[in-house]
């Protein structure tokens, strides 16, 4: 009977031990299986704030290709309007054409020149309306 005791008795140890160790594992398995969750939250809480940086950083290059498109429209404007106006001071510093401006738009004439008045184009066609 000691040796059947002793054997029940080491029986009885072994399934102690089993049971410590299904109980070990089970603890091991929970943290694992519970720092994998949260190594999934902090991965996908990473993901979401890099995707949503980069929306915007999208979102911004959009809006400054739009003002470099409006900028350089108003450069070509600007660079267009100083060729104009370049040619009017140009037009401006030559006599002949000063002295043709003043006899056409206000009317001053040379001395014993005699000015005649005549309707433009656009005055005709208003009268020829009206009649």
């Amino acid at each position: 009977m000691n040796n059947s005791h002793k054997d029940m008795m080491s029986q009885n140890k072994a399934d102690k031990s089993f049971k410590n160790q299904q109980k070990n594992a089970k603890v091991v398995l929970q943290k694992s299986s519970f720092i994998k969750v949260i190594g999934g939250i902090i991965v996908a809480s990473l993901s979401i704030t890099m995707v949503y940086q980069t929306i915007g950083q999208i979102q911004k290059a959009s809006e400054l290709d739009e003002q470099i498109v409006i900028a350089t429209k108003k450069e070509a404007d600007a660079k267009e309007r100083k060729e104009m106006l370049q040619a009017q001071v140009e037009l401006l510093n030559n006599d002949e054409y000063v002295a043709k401006l003043a006899r056409s738009e206000y009317y001053l004439s040379k001395p014993g020149e005699i000015i005649f008045s005549l309707p433009k184009e656009l005055d005709v066609q208003q009268m020829n309306n009206n009649h």
